[in-house]
């Protein structure tokens, strides 16, 4: 079992200056080398964000499809601090919503 994920919160790390611009975060690196990562908003009363606006500026800016950004929210179950039962049923409602988000219209 990997014990080592990259937590990435894009607009704190902008805010808080870490990272110069979106388009230089350390996303891409991590994610280019499929090393297992995950989106998060970090403080979202102080960074005034949400997590649908994080994979946003996370599609955008690294042209991440909807495929992708479904990957990322699905595989970031695996790092919650909840236990197996809790994972899996996350799991069966990412699926079972998947099947509506990649339905035509």
């Amino acid at each position: 079992m990997l014990l080592y994920f990259a937590e990435l919160c894009l607009t704190s790390n902008i805010k808080g200056q870490t990272v110069p611009s979106f388009d230089n975060h350390h996303f891409k690196f991590w994610y280019d080398l499929k090393h297992p990562c995950t989106i998060c908003t970090d403080d979202k009363g102080v960074f005034a964000t949400t997590l649908s606006e994080e994979y946003v500026i996370a599609a955008q800016t690294f042209g991440l499809n909807k495929e992708d950004l479904w990957q990322l929210s699905y595989n970031s179950i695996d790092y919650i601090f909840a236990g197996e039962t809790v994972k899996e049923k996350l799991r069966e409602a990412w699926n079972a919503a998947k099947t509506d988000l990649f339905s035509p219209v």
